[in-house]
């Protein structure tokens, strides 16, 4: 084989090693939930609206 398709192979496989550990790393860690919402009303009635289901969805799934 070619000296430099080598380099290049091993270039890839030195780039990519870390993105696969910190994958690893990511699935064993506690999974974290995060929930937006879109501004499209006063800050009261988004709060209004929005409290009664965020308060169903935390006593549904414990988090």
């Amino acid at each position: 084989m070619d000296k430099r398709f080598l380099s290049y192979i091993f270039f890839l496989l030195l780039a990519l090693s870390p993105a696969a550990v910190f994958a690893a790393q990511a699935t064993d860690a506690e999974k974290v939930y995060t929930f937006g919402v879109v501004p499209q009303f006063e800050q009261r009635k988004l709060l209004r609206i929005w409290r009664p289901i965020l308060n169903e969805l935390e006593q549904r799934t414990g988090l």
